[in-house]
């Protein structure tokens, strides 16, 4: 699929628009969750969406608390905050995050 084709879904035909990546988008009023740039694997198994998300958000938030907190609470947190930000870049939202604990 690229930009401009229409493909025919159970709501009738939806024009495909693509934004900059990591995003992309359906005209029927949602923009998808983020996805990375390249997917993420580990020992052979493609991380979902939500999974990359939770590992780019955990990743940047424990190098930024430097061992102060548990990868358990950090999971815990990430877990908590992936449903309101789940379209938006997990690194970003590592950093609000930290500068709020601060």
């Amino acid at each position: 699929m690229k930009t401009g084709d229409t493909v025919y879904s159970g709501i009738g035909p939806v024009e495909i628009v693509r934004s900059p990546a990591p995003f992309d988008e359906l005209r029927f009023g949602m923009t998808a969750i983020w996805k990375p740039e390249q997917p993420v694997v580990i020992a052979g198994y493609t991380l979902t969406p939500a999974e990359a998300w939770l590992r780019c958000f955990t990743q940047e938030f424990s190098s930024l608390a430097k061992g102060e907190i548990t990868l358990e609470q950090l999971a815990d947190r990430g877990i908590e905050l992936y449903d309101a930000n789940a379209r938006r870049d997990p690194i970003e939202v590592a950093l609000e995050e930290f500068e709020k604990s601060a």
